[in-house]
């Protein structure tokens, strides 16, 4: 699979550190960072550049001490705005913040704010102008701007062959730093995850009294009609699946009718997935499972993960994390996955990608080059990969404080864990959630490896990633509210399928053709 070219394609390189000026506009992208796996640590099952995980069925025995590493004195005390709970434990009562320091030679001034409250402290701090040298970035209208203005274009650094320079980094997968690219310039550090994004999971155990696989195979829509049909019974209250029909259940339908992951590119031209006829099809299919009552009729108002840890439902839509999660903390479950299929049939339904990193890249304010490099390697000890010690101390803190090691795994200390954790330093490079691990549960990774493996191999990818619309950014947020609010009436019958073609009109003329040319522009003005 390679990277959409709106992204990846070759032009020419450019400034980077703090003289840079522009680099955030589309038309100037530079080259990717060269993908290089870890050789220092050998993972069971291998993953690749377009984003599949590596797998590890234990932690290694002697984990990997890594060259370099603890840092010479930094030059200045680094201060972090991130997103997080704040730490229990300051400073000077808090070992795994010593520890952290003592690894990245600096003193470390650590600010955070919780994810809910994120989008409002970002704006005050950037009108404010008084920055972190290290800051989580969401997008915001006139962000190619304020890129430009504040904070280094990485690309310089990074791009290409340059960021063998940066081991921990370097490993991080090519899809990754797709999700820290604007219009082809690098611009912050990614958070890597798994790229899957939705995935249909099974109480197994559930699935097991109705003589039912854990992780059965379906071909068709039909066949997963009749077996959502077969998991639920109203008078008995089990229902196949819970959560926001709108959001979880149509977000099946769109990939078994083959609705574009966002965006269609054809020739240049972007087409919304609104506008397609398959995504109508996919909103007559959610239509069709919410009259079948294989929904919880409470799915648009009540508590999905309290109807699945209770055994009301027994098909759980969620993310990659998740169903590591379970598998650990509820064994008995036995938690499989549904493929799922096209909906008339022929294989499996090309993956709905989601991204492969946390949506809120950490960029570096503008710095002279030596700065910038100097906190590139304080980052790219935080983006320590699977197997090393420093992995440990930047996912798990101090040892025999913060974890125990049970074997040769590591085991937090809950409570002790709580009052310690260094607030959302991991987002800066951390790869805890970009590697398939799941202590004592090998055969788990083996199943989620070779699933991925499949998904990655025929996916559907948004062709729009990576690229700026300032309509998007700007306007798009009321008149895409409007279309969700149709859609949940639609589900429940409040209002007629016909009543979409009029809102795809008004929403096309309110925000879409404009996003549908400002990609095409950046798409074009890339290549």
């Amino acid at each position: 699979m390679s990277p959409p070219p709106s992204v990846w394609s070759a032009a020419e390189d450019r400034g980077g550190g703090g003289s840079s000026e522009g680099g955030f506009s589309a038309g100037r992208a530079a080259e990717p960072p060269t993908y290089i796996p870890y050789e220092q640590v050998t993972p069971d099952l291998a993953g690749n550049e377009n984003g599949l995980p590596n797998a590890y069925f234990t932690y290694p025995e002697n984990p990997v001490q890594r060259e370099g590493f603890p840092l010479e004195a930094a030059s200045a005390p680094v201060v972090g705005l991130f997103q997080g709970m704040s730490v229990v434990n300051g400073r000077d009562k808090n070992p795994w913040w010593q520890q952290h320091e003592k690894a990245t030679g600096a003193t470390w001034d650590l600010q955070s704010t919780i994810s809910a409250q994120w989008n409002d402290k970002q704006s005050v701090v950037l009108a404010g102008q008084d920055l972190p040298d290290l800051m989580m970035l969401t997008k915001t209208p006139q962000f190619p701007a304020l890129l430009d203005k504040m904070f280094v274009n990485l690309s310089d650094f990074l791009a290409g062959d340059k960021i063998a320079d940066y081991p921990g980094l370097a490993s991080i997968s090519t899809a990754s730093w797709r999700e820290a690219t604007l219009n082809g310039s690098i611009y912050g550090i990614p958070n890597p995850r798994v790229p899957i994004g939705n995935i249909v999971s099974t109480r197994g155990d559930l699935l097991a009294e109705r003589g039912i696989d854990a992780s059965p195979t379906v071909n068709s829509g039909e066949d997963l009609m009749d077996l959502f049909k077969e998991l639920s019974n109203s008078r008995e209250n089990r229902f196949a699946m819970g959560a926001l029909p709108s959001s979880w259940a149509l977000s099946a339908a769109r990939e078994m009718t083959g609705t574009p992951n966002m965006w269609r590119e054809e020739g240049g031209r972007f087409t919304h997935m609104y506008e397609t006829d398959e995504f109508v099809a996919a909103l007559e299919v959610t239509v069709e499972m919410w009259k079948a009552g294989i929904l919880h009729p409470e799915s648009f108002t009540g508590s999905n993960i309290e109807w699945w840890t209770g055994g009301v439902t027994s098909v759980y839509i969620q993310n990659v994390a998740g169903w590591s999660q379970f598998a650990t903390s509820n064994p008995d479950w036995n938690v499989g996955i549904i493929r799922l299929p096209k909906w008339d049939g022929g294989g499996p339904a090309p993956k709905l990608l989601g991204v492969a990193a946390y949506g809120a890249p950490v960029a570096i304010k503008k710095a002279d080059d030596d700065r910038v490099v100097e906190l590139l390697k304080m980052i790219d000890y935080i983006a320590s990969p699977f197997g090393t010690r420093e992995f440990l101390e930047v996912n798990f803190g101090v040892k025999d404080r913060d974890y125990t090691m049970e074997g040769t795994e590591p085991k937090p200390n809950t409570d002790v864990t709580k009052a310690d954790q260094l607030p959302g330093v991991v987002y800066a490079g951390g790869q805890r959630s970009g590697s398939l691990y799941v202590p004592g549960k090998p055969e788990v990774v083996k199943e989620q490896h070779a699933v991925f493996s499949e998904m990655l191999a025929d996916p559907s990818i948004n062709p729009a990633g990576g690229l700026y619309s300032e309509s998007e950014a700007s306007k798009a947020s009321a008149p895409n509210a409007k279309l969700q609010d149709l859609i949940g009436e639609i589900i429940q019958g409040r209002q007629q399928l016909t009543a979409w073609k009029p809102a795809i009109d008004s929403w096309v003329t309110d925000v879409g053709d404009a996003m549908r040319n400002e990609y095409a522009e950046a798409f074009a003005a890339s290549k």
